[in-house]
């Protein structure tokens, strides 16, 4: 069979492209750590590293809602307990005016500072987060939870609805509580909010005509408020418990991506001084072989 020149001299830059092609693709994986070029070099590890790229973005996504979870019941903690320190401080100053030995003008003055401790939690109660929401207002997150009437009495404004976020692929959490549940619904006689029991201790100071249920329904505002931190503590302990696991599936997760995806770059680097070396033999080849000719032998 006879082979001529052009067809020889084709074959020979043939493989040389050949060659080049493999060891452009060997070095593109060095330079960027991927086995795969494209899906097509291995179907079944593309596939799988998309499953499990999107079960990553799930949990990321649940992290997420975790972490703003977090945030924003820690913020809750934060402020039912500012109102609980309140409160136990009101309580000793009404011990202490209900002790027999105050004058209406000593009743004056601690009436002062329990006005103070009033509109602190008046304040707590109209918390918000980092979006500029208020926390204790239920669904109603745009208004205050609530309003002062500047009568003694306190006017809850929001709902008792309770915001619930996925934090994992079967576990929902509360962000947060209502402020009527919270402040409101303490069962108190002489008020219906914690901040209009301690409101109407101060009218009491102020008059030294103090109500003697006000200690019971300081103890109960007391222990409606505990309740509900031991609650928000409860629900951020779920949230670090479901992080945890969370973390343990995408570290999981990383492992299986890693040994579909990562590059045994000591395979690699074997097989690119391979190419290297093939690439280099076809070119000296195609030389000598250019180098042919009957006139080189006249």
């Amino acid at each position: 069979m006879r082979i001529s020149s052009s067809l020889l001299y084709q074959r020979g830059v043939n493989a040389i492209n050949e060659q080049q092609s493999q060891l452009s693709g060997t070095q593109t994986q060095l330079a960027t750590g991927d086995r795969l070029k494209s899906p097509a070099d291995d179907p079944f590890a593309a596939t799988r590293i998309v499953s499990l790229d999107e079960q990553s973005s799930s949990l990321d996504q649940y992290t997420r809602n975790a972490d703003f979870a977090k945030t924003r019941l820690e913020l809750e903690e934060t402020a039912i307990t500012s109102s609980i320190n309140a409160l136990q401080r009101v309580r000793e100053l009404a011990v202490q005016a209900l002790n027999g030995t105050n004058s209406a003008e000593d009743k004056l003055a601690i009436s002062f500072e329990v006005g103070e401790l009033a509109d602190s939690i008046f304040q707590v109660s109209n918390s918000v987060d980092g979006s500029g929401e208020y926390i204790f207002a239920g669904n109603q997150t745009a208004q205050p939870a609530f309003v002062d009437n500047q009568d003694g009495t306190y006017t809850y404004q929001g709902d008792q609805g309770q915001r619930l976020i996925q934090i994992g692929p079967n576990r929902e959490v509360a962000t947060g509580d209502s402020g009527f549940d919270v402040f409101s619904n303490i069962g108190a006689v002489t008020s219906d909010n914690v901040m209009g029991v301690v409101k109407q201790l101060e009218i009491g100071l102020q008059t030294n005509n103090i109500n003697a249920d006000s200690l019971g329904d300081l103890d109960l505002a007391i222990e409606n408020l505990s309740r509900y931190r031991s609650g928000v503590g409860a629900r951020i302990n779920t949230i670090d418990s479901e992080k945890n696991s969370i973390d343990s599936v995408n570290l999981s997760l990383e492992k299986n991506r890693s040994e579909l995806a990562d590059l045994d770059y000591a395979d690699a680097i074997s097989r690119f001084q391979q190419q290297l070396a093939g690439l280099q033999a076809a070119q000296q080849s195609f030389v000598q072989v250019q180098g042919l000719s009957l006139f080189n032998i006249i």
